[in-house]
Formats: C-alpha cells, sequence, structure tokens
C-alpha cells in the first residue's frame, strides 16, 4: 500500500500555480528570520562575502596540492626527464 502510494506521488505533474505556491512558501521561510529588510540584505551580503572568500581558499589549497603532486612526479624516473625538459624549454628566454 505504502509503495502504491509513493509511486502516485511520484508520477504526479505538478501545475504553475504549486509551483508558485512552493515559491511563495520558501520566500516566507527564508524572511521570516528576519523582521527588517535592512537585517535581511546584511546577512545575504556577509554570506556573499564568505561563500566567496571561501572559493578563493579552497581553489588556492586545491591548485597548491596539485603543484605539490607534480613536484613529487619530477623524481620519477620515466616522468622526471619530461618534466625537467619542459621545465627548461619555459625557462629559455624567447
Amino acid at each position: 500500500m505504502v509503495a502504491k502510494r509513493t509511486k502516485q506521488l511520484r508520477t504526479k505533474l505538478y501545475t504553475s500555480k504549486d509551483y508558485e505556491y512552493l515559491g511563495k512558501l520558501l520566500v516566507s521561510i527564508y524572511e521570516s528570520g528576519f523582521r527588517s529588510h535592512r537585517r535581511l540584505f546584511a546577512f545575504s551580503f556577509m554570506r556573499g562575502i564568505f561563500f566567496g572568500l571561501g572559493g578563493a581558499i579552497g581553489a588556492s589549497i586545491v591548485v597548491g596540492v596539485i603543484i605539490w603532486f607534480l613536484s613529487v612526479l619530477r623524481h620519477v624516473p620515466i616522468i622526471g626527464p619530461v618534466f625537467d625538459s619542459t621545465k627548461h624549454s619555459l625557462e629559455q628566454p624567447n
């Protein structure tokens, strides 16, 4: 009985009115914690700053790990000479 009910819920097509109602509910939930728009905008601004800062720090860590890994590969017998020749060709002045 439960499986039949969940199958019916999955196959139900939602109308634009349903999505509009859901959007209004989400907006009311988001705004319910903030009594003033100034506080809401300040919170959103700070959230954006921290989101950008976290992305920059995360990207720096990933690039650092990749560079470290490539420097370790320089000591591998087969791949090492390829890295050395690439480094030598990049360091030559034009």
